[in-house]
């Protein structure tokens, strides 16, 4: 397990995938910051079903860590590169026929590859929210640093991991499934418009309490949640780590890769 870990670390470095996604936080952040010095600085990327994610770029200091979380669901999008470059594209060139011909069972080549997908879960928030306090204090000085908000900043990213990885796996499913690098994408592309449509159009289904990227969203807001809300969005991301692990492993085991 370790060797498949080292290997795509190493693959992920030399795509210099890592460096494009710092660009394209980096871009996110100049651009919300730049709003914030003509206007009151309220953007959105994406939308969730119940819009928790406008971001105020007016927010300054560690505050402004706290209202990047607010859309995470960005985020998202930045993992579509992880996932293709670990996993998917293995299929697109070939590669991964070589990997299972070796001494790694199946199963043990699929968890490898979830895990390193997961640990980019934890990794890419984190850049994303030192990024922005960088360009705070930037565009603003050194004002509004406070280790209570940092503590906030770290409980959030930590709930909202296993909605991360829970959607993460729905990913990797779904480039498993069709062996394309396109699904995937477009898999986490239309996922949040239909669930947008759908939450808007069933109205006597509560799907945002369902709904991984509204409640990654939603736990931004963690000092006005309940307990209980916490312990929803939680069960939330356990069962979409469950289902995604029993379908992926089951087609990655039990069907060709060819």
């Amino acid at each position: 397990m370790f060797n498949i870990i080292k290997a795509d670390f190493y693959k992920l470095w030399k795509s210099k995938i890592l460096l494009w996604i710092t660009l394209g936080f980096l871009g996110i952040l100049l651009l919300g910051n730049g709003l914030a010095q003509g206007g009151d600085g309220v953007m959105t990327l994406m939308s969730d079903s119940m819009n928790y994610n406008l971001v105020h770029f007016g927010k300054k200091g560690t505050q402004m860590m706290i209202e990047l979380l607010k859309g995470s669901n960005v985020i998202l999008f930045f993992l579509i590169p992880i996932v293709i470059n670990v996993f998917i594209s293995d299929f697109k060139y070939k590669t991964i026929k070589n990997t299972v011909s070796y001494q790694y069972s199946r199963t043990t080549i699929y968890l490898s590859k979830m895990l390193i997908c997961a640990l980019f879960a934890l990794i890419l928030p984190i850049l994303y929210v030192v990024l922005g306090l960088m360009m705070s204090i930037l565009f603003n000085g050194f004002v509004s640093i406070r280790l209570s908000e940092l503590i906030t900043v770290l409980k959030i990213i930590l709930l909202q991991l296993p909605l991360y990885i829970g959607f993460i796996g729905m990913m990797i499913f779904i480039g498993i499934l069709f062996k394309s690098n396109m699904a995937t994408t477009l898999f986490t592309v239309l996922y949040q418009f239909i669930m947008i449509f759908v939450s808007e159009i069933v109205t006597s289904i509560h799907l945002s309490e369902i709904d991984p990227v509204t409640c990654l969203d939603h736990l931004a807001y963690l000092n006005n949640l309940s307990t209980s809300i916490i312990y929803k969005t939680e069960f939330v991301g356990f069962i979409f780590i469950l289902i995604s692990l029993i379908l992926g492993i089951y087609v990655f085991c039990y069907r060709d890769i060819a």
